[in-house]
């Protein structure tokens, strides 16, 4: 294997601000991650209010990352207060969305410069543009 081809290996981590969380994917979100997802899960719950979920450093998602992600939206049909937003989705995971019929119904954001919306619009994906919180998260 050349050194360039390895995996990254995955990380959850929740931030908490007074207004909501961030919860940071990073490198594959597989099923390895289940326990930290499920603490993240709780964390977010506990806290309460939006969540945005940070997925620029995603380099692979499989059924139960995605699972998981699907589950933080699912919060936001469930309670007003928490609203459910992508920050930077990679192309991978924007395709996963709308293989599984969920494509436009998560709302995702993008940083200038880290991606193109207009891919995710091709998709049928659309970005965000409301506004989450009176303060800002991350």
């Amino acid at each position: 294997m050349h050194p360039d081809d390895q995996q990254t290996p995955g990380a959850v981590a929740v931030t908490h601000t007074d207004d909501g969380s961030v919860v940071t994917l990073r490198g594959e979100v597989d099923a390895a991650l289940r326990d930290e997802a499920g603490l993240a899960m709780a964390a977010v719950i506990a806290h309460g209010g939006p969540v945005v979920v940070d997925m620029a450093e995603v380099t692979f998602i499989d059924s139960s990352g995605l699972a998981f992600v699907i589950q933080l939206h699912r919060l936001s049909q469930e309670d007003p207060t928490q609203t459910c937003v992508l920050r930077d989705p990679p192309d991978l995971v924007v395709e996963l969305l709308e293989m599984v019929g969920l494509g436009g119904e998560i709302p995702l954001t993008f940083t200038p410069g880290d991606s193109d919306p207009r891919e995710a619009a091709a998709h049928g994906l659309r970005p965000f543009t409301g506004s989450l919180v009176t303060g800002a998260i991350g």
